[in-house]
């Protein structure tokens, strides 16, 4: 009788308690998720996946704007699928064209001369964006978990800051425009 019980209560708990994994068949073969390209892929299978229905946009403190998502990264090589739930904070106020605006307003102003190589400086120190990771997962390429504390190790090293030219940026800029039309260092803040 108590074995009948343990069965009945690990299959009733099997139906309310989903498992979500994810394979390199299911991030390749879906239209729910995009390959964004550009992003660090190696001719192998690599390439940085987006859960097109995980992508939020809302205002940000300060003026700031953010974009949520989830995004794979796909690591044939490694055995390896690193699913990130990440958190984009753009701050329009480092973007190149409002950048320009203030060297230009700042030079009419007090006559003197800025440059546009003090700008890339200031661009390189703060790009603008800011990510931060708020949920991380990895998973072998047939969708069975890692454990976890290899997981545990490897979403610190996930956490690169967005640095302005490199791929992180890129990827943001990407996003930013998909969500508001107008690529982020295009947009000219008040």
């Amino acid at each position: 009788m108590m074995k009948v019980l343990y069965i009945a209560m690990v299959l009733a708990l099997s139906c309310v308690v989903s498992a979500h994994s994810m394979s390199m068949q299911e991030l390749q073969n879906t239209n729910r998720f995009e390959m964004l390209h550009g992003f660090g892929e190696s001719g192998n299978g690599d390439g940085t996946f987006i859960d097109k229905d995980s992508i939020k946009a809302s205002n940000g403190p300060n003026g700031t704007k953010q974009i949520t998502l989830t995004q794979y990264v796909l690591m044939p090589a490694g055995d390896m699928i690193q699913e990130k739930n990440v958190l984009y904070t753009f701050d329009t106020k480092q973007s190149f064209a409002n950048l320009i605006k203030k060297l230009e307003t700042h030079q009419l102003e007090s006559h003197q001369l800025g440059s546009y190589k003090d700008l890339w400086l200031a661009k390189q120190k703060n790009a603008g964006i800011a990510s931060s990771i708020i949920d991380f997962k990895e998973y072998h390429i047939d969708g069975n978990r890692y454990d976890t504390q290899s997981e545990a190790q490897d979403r610190r090293m996930a956490m690169a800051p967005v640095d302005f030219g490199f791929a992180g940026y890129l990827l943001a800029n990407r996003l930013y425009e998909r969500m508001y039309g107008v690529q982020f260092d295009d947009v000219v803040g008040k």
